[in-house]
């Protein structure tokens, strides 16, 4: 069995011991035949030519029509297929290996065999822009690199020893038999994947809509002009090394110069393997400094075997670990349009093997075949120039996955609820004070959220469940059809962007004013908040809030439902009750703001029935795979003070657990104490835990979220981070420093500064 388990939220996830090699195995296989099935032709022209009744050269078509299959349709076919399961799409790529390479194995008609290699060449766009992501995806982040190194090298294997064992094959046995002995490789290989290759999500339509901007994501385009110009680079003179070894007097040892070449590019793959989680952007330069050695040792002193010999394996040392490289490139700069990033680098890299050709064909037509090594060497010029250009995109000084490596995996997918999430970085809800005077969000926080949309799942800010329940002056509101109108357009504009949203629920209880909602404010008990309250006329003294009857907190209990339907209504994935910071279901938990002698005061069971009953109640309204809890143990805003925290809050859990709620989000969660490994082992579904942050830069980050994970949370929720980082994700993809937040004040101006105009990463290279 692979290595493979379970997290808590359903989701497979590679084993932290190692690599599940019977895996990577199977995906090497699969890219040894998409690579074998496109070359194989090659060495048996002369045999399927005379077959067919058709000229060598018109049989040559085939290698092409399978790289034109591949061009034209990687793109298309990877967006068309994003959402399938990843094993369902491998399968189908592998039996459609099976079904063209057993047509061109039976036809006698050339159309019928181009129309196959045609369709080979469609599978072979799949399997290209799939099996590398594949690879990371089996892998823990650490070995990522070594996981795509292990499935690539089924591409040397294929062109050192599957060509000549071809060849071999198809004089002894007859050419169709090469054929159908890849037919049944790739039976063999779909039991293969059944068994040992653990399957993966594909993409959800939202988060493939963010990636069809994938050119303008920072990085993917030097990947993928380096990989045009490099691969176009290598084919002319891999191409054509039979004619130029045959204008050196080795013709005759072509079969043994490859042989050298496939041997240093399986050394290559090894090397790169080993140092790519740590060294892409050096490896790049090594590997395109090599083969630039390697073409210039052939153009200016290829006299004699030696210096040609050692030529061919600096030129295979140098591009063995090239596939890898730039594959691992794609995927890093594309992020979460990794795949459509993978697909675009399948279409150029196919696209400069039929340009090599034809160029290769060209120059030894007006120049001769010495013009091959003189060319290769002139394009890696720019090769080099892009990748040491590119070091903060693309190829960076510091490779993104260190610092997935030092998150424990936080950038990688989640499964919440119904939700699957592209990393397990939450933004927290945060009071911002943008919307209308009526509690109607406009387009300014449409165009805020949207532009956070890479984390993993957005909790907008409070929203008041009915008017009473107002704090302070611009709170959104989710209890009437102006409401539902306004947060649908920040919805739509957060799925356009890719993202996901749940709504938080919040009645403030004592922490309001009349002037703020025009009614008295509520709580458990008549206990005021010890504080003033910002109001539009400034701050004002607290009143003494009136006590909640037992009906009128059923009443709440209700408005509470109103306010989860109209949230899913407004486009929300889900809706988190606010039962934290001192607002009203935090107050019902306290001794100290909650005095009463009924059934919702005095003993802990009573205390925690309010919360427990408002998450039941919007459970059952709206189905428990949509509900978080977010709870603050021993935080004192709002004039809170707890003195029974370790008996309180593992029976509030334990109550919680019994609803089954998606998640429990703690505020300031200190994965040092007993009482938060106490929830852990109390809470059975995903926790989501909020560190409190000494300041925001990567490195306090990277180091209080992988405390917090190493402790047992399965989501990190961040607030200030995302607030001022519109592109958190990426900063921390690639390490790059972090925007500090601005002044205090900033925060709640109800103005685009300080909201919409935090520079991203883009934004800041371009300056």
């Amino acid at each position: 069995m692979p290595t493979a388990e379970l997290t808590s939220t359903g989701e497979e996830t590679p084993s932290a011991r190692g690599l599940p090699m019977p895996a990577l195995l199977a995906l090497a296989t699969a890219v040894f035949i998409t690579s074998l099935t496109e070359t194989l032709p090659a060495g048996l022209l002369p045999a399927m030519s005379g077959d067919l009744h058709v000229s060598e050269s018109a049989t040559g078509q085939t290698v092409t029509v399978y790289a034109l299959g591949t061009a034209l349709t990687a793109v298309p076919l990877t967006a068309a297929t994003a959402a399938w399961r990843r094993r369902r799409l491998l399968l189908t790529t592998v039996a459609g290996f099976a079904i063209a390479n057993t047509v061109t194995a039976l036809s006698t008609h050339y159309l019928l065999t181009m129309t196959a290699r045609f369709a080979a060449g469609v599978a072979a766009g799949l399997a290209w822009a799939l099996l590398a992501g594949y690879a990371r995806r089996l892998a823990p982040p650490h070995l990522e690199g070594r996981a795509i190194a292990i499935a690539m090298a089924g591409i040397p294997v294929a062109l050192s020893l599957g060509v000549p064992a071809g060849t071999f094959l198809g004089t002894a046995l007859g050419w169709q038999a090469a054929f159908l002995i890849m037919t049944g490789l790739s039976l063999v290989l779909l039991g293969w994947i059944t068994a040992s290759v653990p399957d993966f999500p594909g993409r959800r339509a939202g988060e493939r809509a963010a990636r069809q901007h994938v050119l303008r994501v920072p990085g993917v385009a030097p990947v993928l002009f380096v990989t045009f110009v490099f691969v176009l680079a290598h084919t002319i003179l891999y191409t054509y090394i039979a004619t130029f070894l045959d204008a050196l007097g080795m013709g005759s040892s072509t079969d043994l110069v490859l042989l050298v070449f496939g041997a240093a590019s399986l050394a290559g793959i090894w090397i790169v393997g080993t140092h790519i989680h740590r060294r892409l952007r050096a490896l790049t330069v090594a590997g395109t400094l090599l083969v630039a050695a390697a073409a210039a040792v052939l153009a200016l002193w290829a006299d004699g075997p030696a210096l040609v010999y050692a030529a061919v394996a600096l030129w295979g040392l140098g591009w063995g670990g090239a596939p890898t490289l730039l594959q691992t490139a794609a995927g890093d700069a594309g992020g979460d349009a990794a795949d459509a990033a993978q697909a675009m680098l399948v279409t150029l890299w196919n696209a400069a093997m039929a340009g090599g050709g034809i160029a290769g064909g060209a120059l030894l037509h007006l120049f001769g075949s010495a013009s091959f090594a003189w060319s290769t060497l002139a394009l890696l010029a720019p090769v080099l120039a892009v990748v040491l250009g590119a070091r903060t995109h693309g190829f960076p000084s510091h490779r993104c996955k260190d610092t997935t490596m030092e998150l424990h995996g936080l950038l990688e997918p989640a499964r919440l609820g119904g939700l699957v999430l592209p990393n397990r970085l939450v933004m927290a809800p945060m009071t911002r004070n943008r919307a209308d005077a009526e509690g109607v969000p406009g387009e300014l926080m449409a165009t805020y959220y949207a532009q956070r949309g890479t984390a993993g799942l957005i909790i907008a800010e409070a929203a008041t469940p009915n008017a009473v329940g107002q704090t302070y002056p611009n709170i959104p509101a989710i209890h009437a059809p102006a409401h539902v109108a306004g947060w649908r357009r920040v919805t739509d504009a957060v799925h356009d962007a890719g993202g996901r949203m749940f709504l938080q629920l919040q009645h403030g209880g004592r922490v309001g004013h009349p002037d703020n909602s025009g009614l008295h404010p509520v709580a458990p008990s008549p206990v005021p908040l010890p504080d003033t309250i910002h109001t539009p006329l400034g701050p004002q003294p607290a009143v003494v809030p009136r006590e909640l009857t037992a009906a009128a907190i059923r009443s709440t209990t209700a408005d509470f439902v109103t306010a989860a339907r109209n949230a899913v209504a407004a486009g929300f994935a889900g809706v988190e009750v606010h039962s934290a910071n001192g607002y009203l279901l935090h107050q019902f938990l306290s001794r100290d703001t909650n005095r009463r002698t009924d059934e919702y005061g005095g003993s802990i069971a009573a205390r925690i029935r309010f919360t427990v009953e408002v998450t039941r109640a919007v459970a059952e309204a709206i189905g428990p795979r949509r509900v978080g809890v977010r709870i603050s143990p021993g935080v004192t805003a709002n004039g809170m003070h707890e003195d029974d925290i370790d008996d309180l809050y593992p029976a509030l859990v334990q109550a919680l657990a019994e609803i089954s709620p998606a998640y429990l989000h703690i505020v300031y969660a200190d994965p040092g104490s007993d009482l938060f490994h106490a929830i852990r082992r109390t809470w059975p579904g995903t926790l989501i835990a909020n560190p409190k942050l000494p300041d925001v830069t990567t490195g306090d980050v990277t180091r209080e979220a992988g405390r917090l994970v190493a402790a047992g949370a399965d989501l990190v929720a961040l607030g200030r981070p995302f607030l001022a980082n519109p592109d958190l994700i990426d900063r921390l993809r690639v390490g790059a420093p972090l925007n500090p937040v601005q002044d205090q004040h900033l925060m709640y101006t109800g103005a685009a500064t300080g909201y919409t105009d935090y520079p991203t990463l883009e934004f800041a290279s371009q300056r």
